[in-house]
């Protein structure tokens, strides 16, 4: 009984120690990462294939792996090693990477960034971006024996794929512009431009700016009214001659309504005793002297009651 007592308690404790091992293996062992990015049909996209937990490589030789019913592969991007040959089989949807150097590498970092271009017809959906071994008609996906050290000892790693997401075309759901930027400031001679970009597919929508004009909120008098001719006022621009909202108006007719009657004089008296009220101050000063007061309120009454007065 004891004998089987020691037997059990011997294989438990093995049990453990290879759970051990093999839980600090997977915590140590190098890790290569496959980006994932997203695109529409047309663009093209870069794929990052990049090693952490590295212990030091001197050789690898891998294949990576994508879809050619989305996919085209249009190049590569140097990572950090010195040494290797990339060689596309389009016909096999893969790249092959060859990879030797003079010593152990224990770099980390971006192996090698990849360029594919997402075909005009692909399909929304994602598409998967893997390594498999250079020998990948008779291993697969197994990298037992795709890296290794200057001692000739095989370094596996763990692998996490990637993808490539492909989405709706801009011509199916629309373009997604961004705000507008100008690009040239419209002057009161010339016209300006903005632009906004799609945050999608980059396509850029270009508008012009209209002539722009900096008047000022005063009005000025461009002609004087008199007993017989009407005035003329309008509002000029800060920047050049240009005018706006040129308007005629009368002396006397102090509220804007085209005819001199007893509103024009009660709106007079309102303003000059400080009541909040809209009047034209061009046709308000009756007797030309400058200023809007009594003077003008009594001018103003006399001539609506016939007296024989003139509105200067």
């Amino acid at each position: 009984m004891k004998t089987l007592k020691r037997l059990i308690t011997v294989l438990l404790c093995a049990i453990i120690s290879i759970s051990f091992i093999i839980n600090v293996s997977a915590a140590t062992a190098p890790k290569i990462t496959v980006s994932s990015v997203e695109a529409i049909p047309g663009k093209t996209v870069k794929v990052d294939i990049a090693i952490s937990n590295n212990p030091g490589i001197m050789a690898m030789a891998f294949c990576i792996t994508y879809d050619t019913n989305a996919l085209t592969y249009k190049g590569y991007e140097r990572g950090y090693l010195t040494s290797y040959s990339v060689y596309p089989h389009e016909d096999e949807g893969h790249v092959s990477f060859v990879n030797i150097e003079n010593k152990d590498v224990a770099k980390n970092g971006i192996i090698i960034s990849v360029l594919f271009d997402v075909k005009s017809d692909a399909a929304p959906g994602n598409y998967a971006i893997a390594l498999a071994n250079s020998n990948r008609n008779k291993y697969g996906t197994k990298l037992h024996n795709s890296f290794s050290n200057s001692q000739q000892d095989f370094v596996v790693p763990v692998v996490t794929a990637g993808s490539v997401t492909v989405q709706e075309s801009c011509e199916s759901i629309g373009h997604s512009f961004g705000e507008w930027n100008i690009t040239k400031d419209a002057t009161c001679t010339e016209t300006g431009l903005k632009e906004h970009i799609c945050a999608r597919c980059d396509a850029v929508e270009e508008v012009e700016i209209p002539v722009t004009h900096d008047f000022e909120a005063e009005w000025t008098v461009d002609k004087d009214a008199t007993a017989t001719e009407d005035g003329i006022m309008s509002r000029h621009c800060t920047k050049c001659d240009a005018l706006t909202d040129q308007k005629t108006f009368k002396l006397g007719d102090i509220n804007g309504d085209d005819i001199i009657t007893g509103k024009d004089s009660v709106a007079v008296m309102q303003y000059i005793n400080g009541v909040n009220v809209d009047i034209n101050n061009y046709a308000a000063d009756v007797n030309d002297d400058g200023k809007i007061n009594n003077k003008d309120y009594v001018l103003l009454v006399r001539y609506l009651n016939g007296w024989n007065v003139e509105l200067k």
